[in-house]
């Protein structure tokens, strides 16, 4: 049984060549897919910024409430990204000339992250803090304008850890003292 459909355009006409060609249009879907999934991970890969972190922890008491170990106001933040401290570890850790150091210090401060985070946290009944681990995480961003001057990934690597490093050394000579005593001389005899 044949139908006469005067040149038009039916439903069955459609699964027909669907079905003939069936095998054609799964394989440039499947084409379609694999290309634009390249694509997408070419376009990641170019455009994605990575991040480089370090970790510093203080265990010491009354550093939940902002103080430093002798009970003062600490601001860890901006002593992290201070001029000072990231101009001495790009220069004396990391091994830049002046003229590099100069034009990296902005860049660099710029993408420099400092967050603060609680580990490790136990508390009483009433929810208030008795310990935890109170954790900066140090993060260096990957920008265009410090990539000029790097050789490669591992020099963001390096450049976040000098930038620590050189904060704790001088967080421990800023905050410890010194026991040195000079040799006692007898001058004479009384």
């Amino acid at each position: 049984m044949e139908e006469n459909t005067n040149g038009e355009l039916t439903f069955k006409m459609i699964w027909q060549r669907i079905k003939r060609s069936g095998v054609r249009i799964i394989v440039y879907v499947l084409i379609a897919l694999i290309v634009g999934a390249g694509i997408l991970g070419l376009a990641d890969v170019i455009f994605s910024k990575s991040q480089f972190e370090t970790r510093i922890t203080y265990y010491y008491e009354g550093v939940e409430e902002g103080t430093d170990p002798w009970g003062g106001q600490m601001d860890f933040v901006n002593g992290v990204k201070s001029v000072s401290n990231v101009s001495k570890a790009l220069s004396i850790k990391c091994g830049y000339s002046e003229e590099e150091v100069a034009e990296l210090l902005d860049p660099v401060i710029k993408n420099l992250t400092v967050i603060t985070d609680k580990t490790n946290v136990n508390k009483n009944t009433e929810e208030v803090i008795l310990n935890a681990d109170y954790n900066f995480r140090i993060i260096i961003t990957q920008s265009g304008e410090i990539d000029k001057y790097l050789n490669s990934k591992n020099d963001y690597y390096n450049m976040v850890d000098a930038i620590t490093s050189t904060y704790i050394e001088s967080f421990k000579n800023k905050y410890s003292y010194s026991t040195d005593l000079s040799a006692i001389s007898s001058v004479g005899t009384n």
